[in-house]
């Protein structure tokens, strides 16, 4: 069972795992992306993204100027609509020159607003930020689709705490990789057969050992692979794993031929 991570939320899960241990309850992946893309748009820059947007949204006349420009609608964050961050920053860069012509053209244009285009800090940083908020855009995008699996949720957070482009916001994506991931979903991911583990850490497959211990039957295992127990073994005789991971796969499957 996974819920949305509103305390409640939250708290309801842990008072489940209580009274049913063998219960599968976890966090929505996707929200904790979008926590960690709404930290990352905190910052400075974002602030004055922002006050420019409101400027040629909200202004009846700075948004007559832009539509006469042919300009995109400015899109501000929006903490029920994900990926607003990025929508933000990427019309505010492909606006960005029509706003300098208006600035330039326009007597009557905000002192306030103008003082932020003319400083090309902001356009920097507001660039550093597009490519960080499109690698976060894109994790959210799988995990949102109708066909992701446990499995393929880690491979994402995997790819998100990789990224080299994220490093200055890396204790945020990490803080939420840990929120977002059980200990069967890393168990998915090694059994997954076109992941088999292969980027797990020895931290990770020591929790899947411990689950294991846990005295799930087939169903219940079965129930988080989305696997049988011939493709489980097909895993195994064509694995390339460590040692340890092939005999915890023994294991598991041995455990499956006596249920």
């Amino acid at each position: 069972m996974f819920t949305d991570n509103e305390n409640k939320m939250k708290k309801m899960r842990e008072i489940l795992t209580t009274n049913h241990p063998k219960l599968l309850t976890y966090g929505c992946s996707s929200h904790y992306m979008n926590l960690a893309e709404k930290e990352i748009g905190t910052n400075v820059v974002v602030k004055h993204i922002v006050e420019v947007q409101k400027y040629f949204r909200n202004v009846h006349q700075a948004r007559g100027w832009l539509e006469n420009k042919g300009g995109l609608v400015p899109q501000l964050p929006n903490d029920t609509r994900r990926n607003s961050h990025l929508d933000t920053v990427k019309t505010f860069l492909s606006n960005y020159a029509k706003y300098l012509e208006i600035r330039s053209e326009e007597e009557e244009f905000s002192s306030a607003t103008a003082k932020i285009l003319d400083n090309i800090g902001i356009l920097r940083e507001a660039n550093n930020l597009m490519k960080q908020l499109t690698a976060v855009g894109e994790a959210l995008d799988k995990l949102q689709s109708d066909s992701v699996y446990l499995a393929d949720a880690v491979e994402t957070w995997l790819d998100v705490t990789e990224n080299k482009d994220l490093e200055p916001h890396m204790q945020h994506f990490q803080r939420r990789a840990d929120q977002a991931l059980e200990p069967f979903h890393y168990l998915a991911n090694m059994m997954h057969p076109k992941f088999m583990g292969r980027r797990l850490t020895p931290v990770q497959v020591v929790l899947i050992r411990n689950i294991t211990t846990k005295n799930y039957n087939f169903h219940e295992i079965n129930r988080i692979l989305n696997f049988g127990t011939v493709r489980l073994l097909r895993i195994i005789a064509f694995s390339p794993l460590p040692v340890t991971c092939t005999v915890l796969l023994l294991y598991i499957t041995v455990d499956f031929a006596n249920c």
